[in-house]
This record gives structure tokens, C-alpha cells and sequence, in this order.
């Protein structure tokens, strides 16, 4: 996609928006917010992302929310109940997957988030493997060790 194609100022009326000095009102940020919704989920539609999932949590909603992460970046993704109570396996943290989704704007936050509709199980993410090798090997070198743990002045009892 080209940046052109995302170009917020293509209107007349926002170019003139821009020139602020009195001539026309300022946007709200809600207005501000929506425009930018309306030109991400026009514009972008439905993908296909591929990621690991991590932050994973279910509150009493029952909707699923997590971030989608690879080694250079992050989006934060809601799987509403009703399309994710028609998984067959499990979402949790460190689970590698594939997930057809809307990319959305949450105007409460000014948040872009994916809505995913759908999710493909591929395995565990090799971030998660990373990190647990990590530990395994600082905790061979006897780094986890609560006898090697100095305690913290800062929170030391006067």
C-alpha cells in the first residue's frame, strides 16, 4: 500500500481545516478519531495476520483480548465472544496463530486494534521458545537461585 492512499488531508475541506487561523474550526479529536477510523476500515478492509499471541486475558465478557507481537512489532487485537466461542483449541500466551481480522479504530482510547473474526492454531511462537530457553539457561548458571537474591535498600524497613 502506498502512503498516498492513506493521505488525511485529500478533501478540500481538511486541507483547509489545516490552515487554521480563524477561517474554519479546528476538528474535535473525536472527529479527528473518526475520520481516521473511517480511513483505516475503508481503505485496509480484511486481513490476514500472522503473530504470537501474548497479554492474553478473558474478562466477565467473555470477549478475548491479547496483543498480537512478532520480533518488531505489536497491535492489540479483541476476538468478540461470539466469534471466538467457535474455536477448537485454546488461545493462550506464546501460542502461535493466524488470524482473519477488521482493522478498527477504538475511538474511546484512539486506538487502532484488529477484530478478529476467525484464528488458525500454528503452533508455539518462537518468542515464547526464546525467552523460556533464556530462562533455562539463567537458571543452569544458578542466576534464579534465592540465595544469590540481594535485597533491594529501597525497600529495606528503617
Amino acid at each position: 500500500m502506498k502512503e498516498t492512499e492513506l493521505d488525511l488531508w485529500q478533501s478540500d475541506v481538511a486541507r483547509q481545516n489545516a490552515l487554521y487561523d480563524g477561517f474554519s474550526a479546528p476538528w474535535t479529536v473525536g472527529e479527528l478519531t473518526k475520520k481516521i477510523r473511517f480511513l483505516l476500515e475503508g481503505q485496509i478492509g480484511e486481513v490476514w495476520v500472522l503473530g504470537e499471541i501474548s497479554n492474553f486475558r478473558i474478562p466477565s465478557s467473555g470477549h478475548c483480548y491479547f496483543t498480537l507481537k512478532d520480533e518488531t512489532a505489536v497491535i492489540n487485537a479483541v476476538f468478540f465472544r461470539s466469534d471466538a466461542q467457535k474455536l477448537t483449541f485454546e488461545l493462550k500466551d506464546g501460542l502461535s496463530v493466524v488470524v482473519r481480522g477488521l482493522l478498527t479504530v477504538y475511538e474511546t482510547k484512539g486506538q487502532y486494534q484488529l477484530r478478529v473474526l476467525e484464528a488458525k492454531k500454528k503452533g508455539a511462537g518462537s518468542l515464547l521458545e526464546k525467552f523460556e530457553e533464556l530462562k533455562r539457561k539463567l537458571s543452569q548458571e544458578g542466576l534464579f537461585d534465592l540465595s544469590r537474591k540481594k535485597s533491594s535498600l529501597f525497600f529495606q524497613k528503617k
